[in-house]
């Protein structure tokens, strides 16, 4: 009897330590973005072109403010391409330069327009303000409990 119940609870265990990973290493579907990246192949590159072509409409390289709100592009990412460079343009190569955010080629075509860069914007944002305060829910996730002093 004894025996049968070890036999029982180690089979137990061993199928929670089976259904465990793949729990935390998928996030539950709510908090995925609609879209790609990730694309199916993972060798499939994003092409921006149809974005910055938009944007850049002087056709010079150097997006300006002044074009970026002409084409309703979202004042937050000018900000985040603006700080890093340290420069009051963005070039096409900027956006070429770093990896897009998940979700961002919203019909997965692998090209990302000016309505995709501006709702993935809309969609970023209202999971922004539907976060509750306090509970940690930024990247990484909230900070770890203070450890007493030894």
């Amino acid at each position: 009897m004894i025996a049968s119940s070890k036999i029982l609870c180690a089979m137990s265990l061993a199928a929670f330590a089976l259904a465990v990973p793949a729990f935390v290493q998928s996030p539950p579907a709510a908090d995925k973005s609609p879209g790609c990246p990730p694309y199916a192949n993972p060798n499939q590159k994003l092409d921006v072109n149809p974005l910055v072509d938009a944007l850049d409409q002087k056709k010079d390289n150097h997006i300006t403010h002044e074009e970026w709100v002409a084409a309703g592009a979202p004042e937050s990412s000018w900000k985040a391409f603006t700080s890093a460079s340290h420069k009051d343009y963005v070039t096409r190569e900027e956006f070429q330069k770093g990896p897009a955010p998940n979700g961002i080629d919203l019909n997965c075509d692998g090209k990302v327009t000016i309505e995709e860069f501006r709702a993935f914007d809309k969609m970023m944002s209202a999971k922004m303000k539907n976060m509750k305060p306090g509970t940690g829910g930024g990247p990484g996730g909230p900070p770890p409990p203070a450890q007493p002093p030894k």
